[in-house]
């Protein structure tokens, strides 16, 4: 089944590095749970899609992420500056849906 874009078309962002999470099981609801798509932005956005589709996280960098690597509970994001950062990653605290704007979504933490 086809699903409709999960990023507007029109919204001005530019996907500059991508990456697929595994599938997990929720250890709350012992209910297995899709992977997520992570996808960074030439305007220094890091948006988490859902194997649903629907966009679960936004959030900025302080600088653009120039490629990511998924590691075992982890995320490594490279920036345009020669930065690297490795983020702990817990995707069942992740809200259902992110209901921010993508233009102007808050710091990552």
């Amino acid at each position: 089944k086809l699903l409709p874009p999960s990023l507007p078309v029109d919204g001005g962002l530019s996907i500059c590095a991508y990456s697929w999470t595994p599938g997990f099981v929720n250890e709350k609801t012992d209910e297995q749970m899709p992977g997520s798509f992570i996808v960074a932005t030439r305007q220094s956005t890091l948006i988490i899609i859902g194997g649903d589709g629907v966009i679960r996280h936004a959030c900025t960098t302080e600088s653009p992420i120039t490629s990511l690597q998924v590691l075992s509970g982890a995320l490594a994001t490279f920036h345009a500056n020669n930065l690297l950062n490795i983020w702990m990653v817990e995707e069942e605290a992740l809200p259902g849906e992110f209901t921010g704007s993508l233009l102007d979504p808050p710091a990552m933490e």
